[in-house]
């Protein structure tokens, strides 16, 4: 006969092997690492009662009861997300600090496509991650929600639709991204506006989230001199400023900090060019970085 300690063991070992991958689907759901954890952290309660002496595939298991909880909880916030102040955006995710997620991050959601995430619908979106980027079998897919094989295809179908017209980056090529990027980021850091500006698209696009609590801009900034301008300003008009070049959803990404200032800056690449930039700057979406304020 089995020991229960022995049993107990066991789930613990075979659930913390699955961590990294439970906190991928919740993450890219939902777009933001506090609420991603608690929903691993639901599933693990949830799975520690479980009468799991029937659970063939751990795995399917749990992504199944993962996948529900983050569903759930993304109807509830985009409810509470209308009275936002400006645009929403994804919280990053410091993948140089974190190798486990860094590993289920990597060639399959940059920060640039998170954002094209939220213009899905919740089931929208919770089908293209479970079967386009975890490769789960529409079968287990449509299981997990409720749904069935032919509205699950229905439901990817309209994603992948919907990004590929609006997001011509979803297949960047990585090592481009990170070369580009890195150049970009060095440029502007170094205060090479002339090799700055020759990496920006002529349609590109700024947009920052600074959640009411931060100066921000409310709409989207277009165009090169607009978007320098903006982006320069932010830097100049914050003497003893910072910017460090630090792995974010497992892209080169700039962390810029004045005192208890932080900035995240986020790169989509088309076409060899920068054509969207995402500055974060709501205290309350870069927790996860992990940072202490700085002197000024």
């Amino acid at each position: 006969m089995t020991d229960p300690q022995s049993l107990q063991a066991d789930s613990t070992t075979e659930f913390e092997q699955l961590r990294p991958r439970l906190f991928g689907v919740a993450y890219r759901i939902l777009g933001v690492v506090a609420d991603a954890e608690d929903v691993v952290q639901e599933t693990w309660i949830a799975w520690q009662a479980a009468d799991r002496t029937g659970v063939a595939a751990p795995s399917a298991y749990l992504t199944k009861v993962v996948s529900n909880r983050a569903l759930n909880r993304l109807r509830d916030t985009r409810r509470r997300r209308e009275d936002y102040v400006g645009p929403w955006l994804p919280e990053p995710l410091d993948t140089s600090r974190r190798p486990d997620e860094a590993a289920e991050i990597a060639d399959s959601v940059s920060y640039a496509l998170m954002v094209m995430l939220e213009q899905l619908t919740p089931l929208e979106r919770a089908a293209f991650v479970l079967r386009e980027v975890f490769d789960v079998p529409t079968a287990e897919v449509a299981e997990s929600l409720a749904s069935t094989p032919a509205a699950v295809r229905q439901l990817v179908a309209r994603a992948r639709a919907h990004l590929t017209e609006r997001d011509r980056a979803y297949d960047v090529d990585p090592s481009a991204h990170q070369r580009i990027a890195r150049a970009f980021l060095v440029a502007l850091a170094g205060g090479d506006l002339d090799g700055a500006t020759a990496l920006l698209a002529p349609d590109v696009v700024l947009v920052t989230d600074g959640g009411g609590v931060r100066r921000a801009a409310l709409r989207p900034i277009e165009g090169p001199d607009r978007v320098l301008r903006f982006a320069v300003g932010l830097a100049t008009k914050n003497p003893g400023y910072t910017v460090e070049v630090r792995e974010l959803n497992g892209v080169p990404s700039a962390v810029i900090r004045r005192g208890e200032e932080v900035t995240t800056m986020h790169l989509r690449i088309v076409d060899g060019r920068v054509d969207r930039i995402f500055l974060v700057r709501n205290p309350g979406k870069l927790g996860d970085l992990g940072l202490t304020p700085n002197p000024g």
